[in-house]
């Protein structure tokens, strides 16, 4: 599976060839490259590349061909960089954006030969404007560089089943007892170890990696309910079947096919649709209202339960809960957990309650920490509470156990 992101090349191997068509840029990750390219009769080295640098980006960029010839100096392992990668995330821009992108591309091959110069000369002239320059490219690069590096790491991951789920409980305000979960990715890095879903999401998301991810926790997270039902089967007499929530990005809204690629997880995983509860944000819907209206209607025409998650932390405007076919309001974790000590948490908190009731939803309140909040929350008749007062996010084993414990 590396060759998809991954090459390795002896020394002296041909990378590109002068003359050919650009379809890929590289990385190297270890080893070195030299760049040439004949003028005339004469063999002239460009550049000596080492770890960490870019090349070949040029003829990917603006669909030229190569203007040099690329060769491994050592043993070799370079990251492919494939022009769809590229495009992708250009065509994906503002308008305006990407007209000064192009613009700023067709001057880059004349920047790059000023700073090659400059290495060549640097006590010429202007020397230190172009020191300037040279020092903003390598933070500019280093940063790129980096974020390349955990795209090709989550592609890596998807192919390797390197992520893995997290339960946390939801309980009812009124008796504590379990009522469902939610669902939450986990990245097991064979280097790093365990890793937050902070520091991968958004790149998933900038990247459209999100939508097989989103997929896969949604398959897996299915998977897991009847396991954590029996569980709560058997500690709580005659409890009702308990749902699982699962979280849908932006991304995952506006990808066509999205309603029918979950209809067929449901009905792969023989789960009840009215099991599933589905949370998006604030932001989502209110990013693109018309698509997200279609979507969440077809979702809606399943069965499943829609949330709003972080609910109060985005838009002012409280007229997008009449739009949406929404069925369940999740309370923000940071009004929760300042509303013993700020009264004006407090009121916002029993404001949405009473909102939720006049609507017609119900409540979720995350970040419960201490008995005293979940009392209140309870006095609110508010729904269902989450939060460590019971328990953090854990494997589906753990928690079942704890379940069983009655966390005890």
């Amino acid at each position: 599976m590396d060759a998809l992101f991954r090459k390795e090349f002896h020394p002296g191997a041909v990378i590109f060839r002068e003359g050919e068509a650009g379809e890929t840029a590289f990385v190297i990750e270890s080893g070195g490259v030299e760049i040439s390219a004949f003028r005339g009769d004469t063999k002239v080295v460009i550049a000596t590349l080492g770890e960490g640098e870019l090349f070949g980006e040029m003829a990917l960029i603006d669909g030229q061909v190569r203007s040099a010839t690329a060769r491994a100096t050592t043993n070799t392992t370079l990251i492919i960089i494939a022009r769809d990668q590229v495009e992708r995330r250009i065509d994906g821009v503002d308008p305006l954006l990407n007209l000064f992108l192009k613009v700023i591309l067709k001057r880059l091959r004349t920047t790059t030969r000023l700073l090659d110069l400059h290495r060549e000369h640097p006590d010429g002239a202007d020397s230190t404007r172009f020191r300037r320059v040279d020092q903003s490219f390598d933070e500019v690069r280093d940063h790129a560089m980096s974020l390349l590096k955990v795209e090709q790491e989550l592609r890596q991951a998807i192919e390797r089943d390197e992520f893995e789920l997290f339960f946390q409980p939801v309980t009812r305000a009124s008796d504590s007892t379990v009522a469902g979960a939610e669902a939450l990715i986990r990245w097991q890095h064979p280097q790093r170890g365990l890793v937050s879903p902070l520091e991968f999401i958004d790149l998933a998301e900038d990247t459209g990696l999100i939508v097989p991810i989103g997929l896969w926790v949604l398959e897996n997270a299915c998977n897991a309910l009847r396991t954590f039902n029996d569980s709560v089967a058997e500690t709580y007499d005659n409890a009702p079947h308990s749902f699982m929530s699962v979280n849908l990005s932006a991304r995952q809204i506006i990808e066509p096919g999205l309603p029918e690629a979950i209809y067929e997880i449901l009905t792969r995983t023989e789960t009840n649709p009215k099991h599933l509860k589905l949370e998006v944000t604030e932001s989502v819907l209110m990013g693109d209202p018309e698509t997200a209206a279609i979507v969440l209607g077809e979702l809606k025409e399943f069965g499943v339960t829609l949330a709003v998650d972080d609910f109060g932390t985005g838009y002012s405007s409280l007229s997008y809960l009449h739009r949406f076919p929404i069925d369940v309001i999740k309370i923000d974790q940071s009004f929760v957990l300042g509303m013993l000590e700020d009264s004006a948490n407090l009121k916002i908190v029993r404001g949405i309650i009473s909102l939720a009731r006049e609507l017609g939803m119900q409540v979720i309140a995350e970040g419960v920490e201490r008995q005293e909040q979940l009392t209140l929350l309870a006095d609110f008749d508010c729904d269902y509470i989450q939060g460590y007062l019971f328990s953090k996010p854990a494997p589906l084993e753990e928690i079942s156990a704890a379940v069983r414990r009655k966390f005890g």
